[in-house]
C-alpha cells in the first residue's frame, strides 16, 4: 500500500484549521529584515552562519547538533531516507502512530518502506508497549509527535526514552512542531541527548508564522545527523528564509506575545 499527503484544496482567506497557521502573522521584525535584503542578497547563494548560530542559541544546543531544513517536512523527509535506505535486500519499516502527520507515512511509502500504524489507546493514551511489540527486527524508524496533532497530549518522556533505550536499532523522530505551546520540549534532555538514535524535529512555522517562508530543523547527536548533512541540499534554506529566521528568533517579545 503506498500513502501520498492529501493537499486539502482550501481557500486563502479564513481559518484553515486543518494547517494550524499563525493567525497573527510573523514578527515586524521578520518583515524588516526581508525588507532589508538587496538585488545582489538575493543574486547570491546565503550563508548560514548567522541564522544556524541563532537557532542553535535559541534552542540551547551546539551549532553541530542541529541541521535547519527547508520546513520541517524536509528535515522528516531526510530523516526518513537516512534511517530507511537500502541496506540489504529486505523491505525496511517504518512505525507510526496514529492519528498523525500525513507526510511520516507518505514519505516512508515514497522512499519503499512498510508502513505499521498503531493506534492510541483508549482517551488517546500514548500505546507503548504496543509500539515496542509493533517494533520488528526489520523496523528502522519510529515517527511520533508530542505533542499530538490532533489530541494536543504530550508523550511521556519516560516512554520515549524507554522506547529509544530498548530498540537503539530504530531512530526515533519526534515531532515536536507544537512544543512552543506546550512549555516543554526534549530539546536540551541530558538522557535523551544520550540517546543518538533520538531526533528531534522542530517548526517555526507556528509560533514564528514562518510557514510560507519554510524553516524547520532538526536536532541530534552530532555523529547521527551527518547522514542528513549528505540528504538535505546545500542551499535548501533561501535567503529571504535564512533573513527572516534571524530575525524572527531575536524577537522574543512578539513570540512570548503569540
Amino acid at each position: 500500500m503506498t500513502h501520498e499527503y492529501e493537499k486539502v484544496l482550501t481557500p486563502s482567506s479564513g481559518l484553515r484549521l486543518h494547517l494550524n497557521e499563525n493567525t497573527a502573522g510573523c514578527s515586524p521584525k521578520v518583515m524588516a529584515a526581508l525588507q532589508r535584503l538587496t538585488r545582489q542578497d538575493l543574486a547570491f547563494y546565503p550563508g548560514y552562519d548567522d541564522v544556524v548560530a541563532a537557532t542553535a542559541s535559541r534552542l540551547g544546543v551546539e551549532p553541530n547538533q542541529l541541521v535547519l531544513t527547508n520546513g520541517l517536512d524536509e528535515g522528516i523527509l531526510a530523516v526518513t531516507v537516512a534511517a530507511l535506505r537500502e541496506r540489504d535486500a529486505t523491505v525496511p519499516e517504518a512505525v507510526v502512530v496514529v492519528p498523525a502527520f500525513d507526510m511520516y507515512a507518505s514519505t516512508a511509502s515514497g522512499v519503499g518502506a512498510r508502513v505499521v500504524f498503531v493506534p492510541l489507546g483508549p482517551d488517546f493514551a500514548f500505546p507503548t508497549d504496543r509500539i515496542l511489540a509493533a517494533i520488528g527486527p526489520q523496523t528502522r524508524l519510529l515517527y511520533l509527535t508530542s505533542p499530538n496533532n490532533p489530541t494536543g497530549l504530550l508523550i511521556p518522556r519516560a516512554d520515549i526514552v524507554r522506547i529509544a533505550r530498548s530498540r537503539p536499532h530504530v531512530s526515533v523522530l519526534v515531532d515536536e512542531a507544537y512544543a512552543d505551546f506546550a512549555g516543554t520540549s526534549l530539546v536540551g534532555d541530558a538522557e535523551v541527548r544520550a540517546l543518538p538514535n533520538v531526533f528531534i524535529g522542530r517548526t517555526f512555522a507556528k509560533a514564528y508564522g514562518l510557514a510560507g517562508l519554510r524553516a524547520g530543523v532538526v536536532i541530534g547527536d552530532p555523529a547521527a545527523l551527518e547522514p542528513l548533512r549528505r540528504i538535505v541540499p546545500p542551499f535548501s534554506i533561501n535567503a529571504c528564509a535564512a533573513a527572516a529566521l534571524t530575525a524572527g528568533l531575536a524577537d522574543e517579545d512578539y513570540y512570548q506575545w503569540y
